[in-house]
C-alpha cells in the first residue's frame, strides 16, 4: 500500500511539471525553474541585454525558444542563466557566437554545467 501511496505522489507531481522543448529535446521543468515568467523588456532589464540582442540571439539558436501565451513571448530563468553564459563567454572569454552556440548545444545534450 505505501508502494503505490509513493507512485500516486510521483504521478501528481509529474502532473505540475512543463514539459518544454529545446533544441529538439523535451524536458520537464519543475514549477521553480518555470516561475516568475518575464516579457522581453524585463528580460533585458535583469539581464543587461538589450532586447534586441535577445531577439538575435534567439533568431540564431543561441536562446531556447520563449514561452509563447498567445501573442506574447515569455522567458524564464532559463533564458536568463544563458544570457548570463553568453555574456560571460562573449565578454570576458572573447568566445565567437558560434563557439557559444556549440558550448550551449553540449551544455543541452549534457545538463546544466557549474
Amino acid at each position: 500500500m505505501v508502494e503505490k501511496r509513493g507512485w500516486a505522489l510521483e504521478v501528481a507531481r509529474l502532473h505540475t511539471l512543463t514539459p518544454t522543448r529545446f533544441r529538439g529535446r523535451t524536458f520537464l521543468l519543475e514549477p521553480e525553474v518555470q516561475a516568475p515568467l518575464l516579457r522581453i523588456d524585463e528580460l533585458a532589464q535583469q539581464s543587461g541585454v538589450p532586447s534586441r540582442t535577445i531577439r538575435f540571439y534567439n533568431t540564431q539558436g543561441l536562446l531556447p525558444a520563449p514561452i509563447m501565451r498567445g501573442r506574447v513571448a515569455y522567458y524564464n530563468q532559463e533564458h536568463l542563466l544563458v544570457l548570463g553564459l553568453i555574456r560571460e563567454l562573449k565578454e570576458r572569454q572573447n568566445l565567437s557566437l558560434e563557439t557559444i552556440k556549440q558550448l550551449l548545444e553540449i551544455r543541452a545534450e549534457h545538463g546544466r554545467c557549474r
